[in-house]
């Protein structure tokens, strides 16, 4: 009578939390803004925000329904070379502006941001801003255009696959 051996089972379970996608896309937008100040060279700080609205998005944002004429929520009370939580909040979507570089001058005022655009159902996701107005008038008032998009950054699938890849062709170059 042969003796019944043990069976061991070993059950592994893989468990992978899926991160939510990465926010692709960019949206423009145009709009009013009152500074503390008619002349953009000591100019600190955008009061107010007017008729801001949408001009033009792609990706996950016109995939959202956000599209032209849009009204946006801008930060009240924004001083220029600072960060601002909350700085646009369009439909989900909210960006976080971190850093500035700002370029000032009597007549105009670009300024260059990064920060984080955050809605539900998506990782936050590094962007870019980039916002300039022009002197048209002694009004402390002018218009302004921005721009919003997202960096170049691949998801970690992406990387993952690119790099299985790689290791793919050198295990099979050594044969």
């Amino acid at each position: 009578m042969k003796a019944a051996l043990p069976i061991i089972a070993t059950i592994i379970t893989f468990t992978a939390n899926s991160p939510a996608a990465m926010i692709l896309g960019d949206i423009t937008f145009s709009g009013g803004a009152t500074f503390d100040t008619s002349d953009f060279s000591t100019a600190t700080q955008v009061i107010s925000w007017d008729s801001v609205t949408v001009e033009q998005t792609s990706g996950e944002f016109l995939a959202a329904g956000i599209g032209n004429m849009t009204a946006v929520t801008f930060a009240p009370g924004w001083t220029i070379n600072q960060g601002q939580p909350n700085f646009w909040t369009v439909g989900d979507f909210t960006f976080e502006l971190n850093t500035t570089s700002v370029t000032q001058v009597p007549t105009f005022i670009i300024v260059s941001g990064q920060g984080t655009v955050s809605a539900n159902g998506f990782d936050p996701t590094p962007f870019n801003i980039n916002f300039s107005t022009q002197k048209a008038s002694d009004s402390p008032r002018q218009t302004f255009s921005a721009a919003t998009n997202s960096e170049a950054i691949p998801e970690p699938g992406t990387s993952c696959l690119l790099l299985a890849g790689i290791l793919g062709l050198a295990a099979r170059r050594r044969r």
